[in-house]
């Protein structure tokens, strides 16, 4: 998709959202409410697992290339999945 595409479904949702709210405020509200569509988490949990391996695999072997590639996956892996909304979602809730 290309930008101009992207806006116009920005524009149209917009619209939409718009009349939803003059036509039925409770429901828009009720909607709004609700998150987005999440995208999976599980990939970065993968990536911060393996790079978490990694680290542990290069400190084994001392091979500091090894130690940096794994840190970098597991900081990678473990930031996304703490700023993703279903974790933040799980957050508020407590």
């Amino acid at each position: 998709m290309d930008r101009t595409t992207d806006h116009d479904d920005e524009r149209r949702l917009a619209e939409i959202e718009r009349e939803l709210a003059a036509a039925d405020p409770a429901l828009a509200v009720a909607l709004s409410a609700l998150s987005p569509v999440r995208r999976p988490v599980w990939p970065w949990m993968v990536l911060a697992v393996f790079g978490t391996v990694l680290l542990l695999l290069g400190l084994l072997v001392s091979s500091a290339a090894v130690v940096l590639l794994g840190t970098g996956c597991a900081l990678a892996g473990s930031l996304v999945v703490a700023k993703s909304p279903a974790v933040q979602e799980t957050r508020d809730r407590t």
